[in-house]
């Protein structure tokens, strides 16, 4: 088996952190799918992955058809899409579209909730014998409760 690469995001949560850092470092291997990537994201903010969602080269736009870099779960579920260039997330690794470190995606869950997230990959280094993946690396600030409670609307 060649070497595994691994690489290391900060995920930061942009909508409803309320002027608080929350973020979570992450460890994931690059030869799995946009989709796993969403996953981990989501289960380091202790959120359940049962919306859509989608990955938005533009980090200063909202998802809409001026963006030119889109990966959307609705593609692989066969549904109208926001944009119309968008590909899957489901067959897309990781490596494929996070190719330097530096590269930003706006990644949005629950486009009825819209909850935001500026994704970073920080690095893309070999993987030690014994690591496990993912695994969250740092975790900052509590992020807010992905659902209210029924009292609370």
């Amino acid at each position: 088996m060649k070497n595994q690469k691994v690489y290391i995001f900060d995920a930061r949560m942009t909508q409803y952190a309320e002027g608080q850092e929350i973020w979570r470092r992450v460890a994931v291997s690059g030869n799995k799918s946009l989709s796993h990537l969403a996953e981990v994201i989501l289960s380091a903010f202790d959120f359940k992955c049962d919306h859509c969602y989608g990955f938005y080269g533009d980090v200063t736009q909202h998802p809409g058809r001026e963006q030119t870099e889109t990966y959307e779960l609705f593609v692989d579920a066969g549904e109208e899409t926001i944009a119309e260039n968008a590909r899957g997330v489901r067959q897309t690794r990781i490596s494929s579209v996070f190719i330097d470190t530096g590269k930003k995606m706006l990644f949005v869950f629950d486009y009825g909730d819209d909850w935001r997230f500026e994704v970073e990959l920080k690095e893309i280094r070999e993987k030690f014998s014994a690591e496990r993946l993912p695994n969250v690396l740092t975790s900052v600030g509590a992020a807010p409760p992905q659902y209210q409670a029924l009292d609370e609307k």
